[in-house]
């Protein structure tokens, strides 16, 4: 099997290091981020978000590109898409408690 090369852009890097230092539960996003590096080290799973792919590992959600000739993919940080998909999964995470 062929890896792919994961590279965290330095803003998504940067934005990583302020939600750990922001969380209830410091290991469980550092656990999160180590899983999305293996994730996508062995495959570039993920769903297509807006042109880019989307990977949820709670409690994050990272957007990524891929570059399949050169084998490697850029976690980046899109606020805008990330921040719908955080109302998006609490107005569920709300539906499921209230119905």
């Amino acid at each position: 099997m062929t890896r792919y090369t994961v590279t965290w852009h330095p803003r998504a890097r940067d934005e990583l290091a302020r939600i750990w230092l922001r969380a209830p539960d410091r290991t469980a996003v550092s656990v999160a981020a180590n899983r999305i590096d293996t994730l996508l080290g062995s495959d570039p799973c993920g769903a297509e978000f807006y042109g880019d792919r989307l990977l949820v590992e709670m409690p994050l959600a990272v957007t990524f590109a891929v570059f399949p000739e050169d084998r490697r993919l850029v976690l980046s940080t899109d606020t805008n898409h990330v921040g719908m998909l955080g109302r998006l999964v609490r107005r569920q995470a709300l539906s499921s408690i209230t119905s």
